[in-house]
């Protein structure tokens, strides 16, 4: 499960960083528009990369927080999939927002999951290796539908329901670690 959560998150922002300025344009707004938008999420990010593990730490609640950073990485998803034109300043600070605390949050998950120090590095080696290994693919898949597609309306969709699978995931580990 960590490995798949660390894939889904790194496919998503990867994605994100190479089709949301184009999914805006195509939507009708300005470059120079799409552009701050897409800054504006990667700016949230860095905040949330501090402020959810230090959150996560002080009140015990790690995997609430990664459930809560994927509910709102999946909303805001849905709103720049489906109306990317209401509200984009609100989805950008969101989507960075979830997918900034999301990353922070992933990183830790073997130290939580793992029941001895050479299984948290195995954990990480596995996690690491996997998430980014296939998360690298997220990018050319989503450009290779959109060229089948036409549009970016069929990506964007996927990209949504990898954002769901990403919460249903964490709900899933909330439940408690499975030692190895």
């Amino acid at each position: 499960r960590v490995s798949v959560e660390s894939a889904i998150q790194a496919g998503l922002f990867y994605a994100l960083a190479t089709w949301a300025v184009a999914r805006y344009q195509e939507a009708g707004l300005t470059v120079l528009h799409s552009n701050t938008l897409f800054s504006v999420s990667m700016l949230m990010g860095l905040p949330s990369s501090f402020l959810l593990p230090w959150l996560a730490q002080r009140f015990d609640n790690r995997y609430g927080l990664l459930v809560g950073c994927g509910v709102l990485s999946s909303i805001s998803l849905a709103m720049i999939t489906f109306m990317p034109t209401v509200l984009p300043e609100l989805w950008a600070v969101a989507i960075g927002f979830g997918l900034g605390g999301s990353f922070a949050l992933s990183l830790v998950l073997p130290l939580y999951e793992a029941g001895s120090p050479l299984a948290v590095s195995r954990w990480t080696a596995m996690m690491l290796c996997t998430g980014y290994s296939l998360g690298c693919l997220t990018p050319i898949l989503s450009g290779l539908a959109r060229d089948l597609a036409g549009n970016y309306g069929l990506p964007f969709m996927v990209l949504t329901s990898l954002a769901v699978l990403m919460t249903l995931l964490a709900w899933l580990m909330r439940q408690g670690p499975r030692r190895a």
